[in-house]
């Protein structure tokens, strides 16, 4: 049997998060912050970036944040990586 699941789901689907001391052993890392303000928005350093991709016409770019996990990984427009220049190049030219 195969089956076809589409990885979505319905926004009735989402609750608030509540804190709770249920389980202490557990560790929740507090993400890293801004890191500076560029044209008056908060900004993060770009590690890396991992891919790119064509979406409705636009470039767009799969980034690796600094100090942050793998999973945080976000696709980016070109716009919101104009200042990671040496990423980008170095992407670009070496796929």
């Amino acid at each position: 049997i195969k089956f076809r699941l589409h990885p979505v789901f319905h926004v009735s689907k989402l609750r608030r998060y509540i804190s709770s001391d249920r389980f202490p052993d557990r560790i929740q890392n507090d993400r890293p912050g801004p890191v500076m303000k560029i044209d008056g928005q908060d900004a993060w350093y770009v590690e890396c970036i991992r891919d790119k991709r064509i979406r409705k016409g636009k470039i767009e770019y799969l980034v690796k944040w600094e100090n942050h996990d793998e999973w945080e990984s976000t696709w980016e427009p070109i716009g919101n990586v104009k200042h990671a220049h040496d990423a980008v190049h170095e992407y670009e030219t070496t796929h």
